[in-house]
């Protein structure tokens, strides 16, 4: 199933050309095979956790699709969470450029923390609040992370307003 559901022009090299969110139907088919396994999310339309260290969770929703994993740091070497990201926003968004969503998680990562800075103690670290968002190719992307040293990395792509 793939429906457009929202759609932006966007001048390129003095042409315009049609970008929208479509709104994925098979995410296994994005991936190499066995590198995801559907799995239940509460409201979503279908969810996939895939088979890597960290073992990150995409899940679509009407009009967004959401990214996220628990996160030290230490990711999986073959398939980090900027290469799924990547692929998601190519497949999603036709945003082509794989630079894209690794630049923009380490905006956010550099940004400054919108809570103040707790110290847990230890091992632990320190928590931290941030958000970073970009609009591209008629779809909007934000990111969030929350928490200390193990932490929710966030990414949500929807149709841009």
């Amino acid at each position: 199933m793939l429906a457009i559901l929202s759609f932006a022009f966007v001048v390129l090299n003095s042409k315009v050309v049609k970008s929208e969110f479509k709104q994925p139907g098979g995410i296994p088919a994005m991936f190499p095979p066995l590198l995801t396994k559907s799995i239940t999310v509460s409201g979503s339309l279908s969810a996939y956790q895939f088979n890597t260290s960290r073992e990150p969770t995409v899940a679509i929703y009407p009009k967004k699709v959401e990214l996220n994993m628990v996160y030290n740091g230490i990711d999986d070497e073959t398939w980090p969470y900027t290469r799924i990201l990547a692929t998601l926003l190519n497949n999603v968004c036709q945003i082509k450029d794989a630079n894209f969503s690794t630049n923009l998680i380490e905006q956010t990562y550099s940004s400054r923390s919108l809570t103040p800075a707790v110290n847990l103690g230890g091992n632990a670290g320190t928590t931290v609040s941030k958000r970073q968002s970009a609009t591209r190719n008629g779809c909007l992307v934000k990111v969030e992370v929350d928490g200390a040293r193990w932490h929710t990395i966030n990414t949500t792509i929807s149709p841009a307003r």
